[in-house]
């Protein structure tokens, strides 16, 4: 695809077909590019930007067979590693390769929930917005003062390494909408719990440990974080190719999106699978510590299910699909249904 990209740069304007012929030692490769055709993915992702790209400047692409033996400047490129952080993702490699197949540098990015990912993925779009349900500078409130997570770092980090393309963008909850409520803060107001010393940054739990919060109404769970869900309207983009939801109240950002994305975007919610344990919530704000409880798949809760009516599933990322690659969150690519209506 590089190479027919290049040559259409080369000659822009041209009226004559042209037919650029190349070497590949990947066989299903070879095959879909030159049928234009297949229904794996994420190849099939591949084949349809190829497509676009040759009906758009009349080049066909020529692939011819290369014994890997012989591939050596292939090799060498294979070799070299990726420009995307990957240690500081907090997410697993099955779930990085399907996301990073969505990204390319004409991409505009949306983002709820800064971090590792946020640093990492800014070097392969064109412009990445982020929203954080914290202040991501040093002034914020004296209750707020606790919260010194990831979202904190993602500044320094851009800054440290000269991007300049990612735009950061907060809002804080609700604090009497919350009181009214009568959930937990736990997640919201300050840091989630750790479940498991041994891995205390991934093994956390929060509010859906509260039943007050996990069967809270739309309607109160976006009064909470009103201010957070508007984050996207600050952005002043008409439109987003991806919109990656990884922060709070996940499916109410995702529907906080629909204005925001059209049949040739895609919104990705992380942690779709994720079967979280902790130690639940009271009525009285207290904890039950004597045994731990597993809240159901993030992806049967209310607030998600709700995501499906105006939302196709695209493609998924679980411990079922992707065993060896993927031991827990997993996520959905979603594209939305073009009768839904913001």
């Amino acid at each position: 695809m590089a190479l027919l990209f290049l040559v259409s740069r080369s000659f822009p304007g041209f009226r004559l077909p042209l037919r650029v012929q190349t070497l590949s030692d990947n066989t299903g490769a070879e095959a879909g590019s030159n049928k234009l055709f297949t229904t794996s993915f994420p190849q099939c992702l591949f084949v349809e930007k190829l497509c676009l790209l040759a009906a758009c400047t009349c080049t066909e692409m020529d692939v011819s067979h290369i014994p890997g033996a012989d591939n050596e400047e292939a090799d060498a490129l294979s070799s070299i590693r990726s420009t995307c952080a990957e240690d500081h993702i907090m997410m697993e490699p099955a779930e990085i390769d399907v996301l990073k197949a969505f990204l390319h540098p004409e991409v505009v990015m949306f983002e709820f929930g800064a971090g590792g990912s946020t640093v990492a993925f800014s070097e392969l779009v064109k412009e990445l917005y982020v929203a954080e349900h914290t202040p991501v500078g040093p002034k914020r409130p004296a209750w707020m003062l606790v919260l010194k997570g990831n979202q904190f770092r993602v500044k320094e980090r851009c800054d440290a390494r000269g991007i300049r393309n990612v735009h950061l963008l907060s809002a804080l909850p609700n604090r009497s909408a919350l009181e009214q409520m009568g959930a937990t803060d736990c997640g919201i107001l300050r840091p989630q719990l750790v479940f498991d010393k041994a891995d205390p940054l991934r093994k956390t739990y929060g509010p859906n440990l509260d039943p007050k919060w996990r069967d809270a109404s739309p309607a109160q769970r976006e009064a909470v974080f009103k201010d957070y869900l508007k984050l996207i309207q600050e952005a002043n983009q008409s439109r987003f190719d991806v919109v990656l939801i990884d922060g709070r109240v996940r499916g109410e950002c995702a529907l906080a999106a629909l204005p925001y994305v059209d049949e040739r975007s895609v919104v990705i919610i992380h942690d779709w699978f994720l079967e979280e344990w902790g130690y639940e919530f009271r009525p009285d704000g207290t904890q039950d510590l004597s045994k731990p409880v597993k809240v159901a798949p993030r992806g049967t809760l209310k607030s998600y299910r709700r995501v499906l009516d105006f939302y196709d599933i695209l493609c998924r990322v679980s411990p079922e699909t992707h065993p060896v690659r993927c031991s827990c969150a997993g996520l959905v690519v979603l594209r939305k249904k073009m009768q839904s209506s913001a």
